[in-house]
This record gives C-alpha cells, sequence and structure tokens, in this order.
C-alpha cells in the first residue's frame, strides 16, 4: 500500500487504492478455490514449496516494474499560521 500511496497522484489515491483491495480480495477467492482440488492431489508440502517459488517470482517480476516508474509529487506542505 505504500508504493501505491507513493506512486499515485492524490485526486485518484482513493480509487489505486479500492483496485489494489479488488484484486488482492479476487485473487484471495481465486486460490481458494484452486487450492481445494490441489490439495486433494498433490502432498501439501509440496504445494506451500510451489506457492512460496511462485510468490518469489511474482514479487520479483513486480519489483522491475515498479522501480521503472517515477514517484508522484509529494503534496505542497500545509504551513502553520501563528497569529
Amino acid at each position: 500500500m505504500v508504493i501505491v500511496s507513493g506512486r499515485t497522484a492524490a485526486e485518484v489515491r482513493g480509487s489505486a487504492f479500492a483496485v489494489v483491495a479488488g484484486v488482492v480480495e479476487a485473487a484471495s477467492l481465486a486460490g481458494l478455490l484452486v487450492a481445494g482440488p490441489l490439495v486433494d492431489a498433490f502432498d501439501p508440502r509440496l504445494l506451500v514449496a510451489a506457492a512460496g517459488g511462485a510468490g518469489t517470482l511474482a514479487a520479483l517480476a513486480c519489483l522491475a516494474l515498479v522501480r521503472r516508474e517515477t514517484p508522484a509529487a509529494p503534496p505542497p506542505s500545509i504551513r502553520c499560521r501563528r497569529g
């Protein structure tokens, strides 16, 4: 979420968080639907190792994308008025 916050403009930040949350929820549901039959067919230790490998590959692929993008400009600072 920190990456989303730092790389999106303030006007669309809420929409960006909503999209990320939707993708995470959809992936969670898909994972449950796929995992059920796989647990019946394979050793769970093998499945955990395969999921770890797939997660590592996905993180490395996303890291390349994140490093290529430039961060959004920081919001203007808010000044205190004393008076």
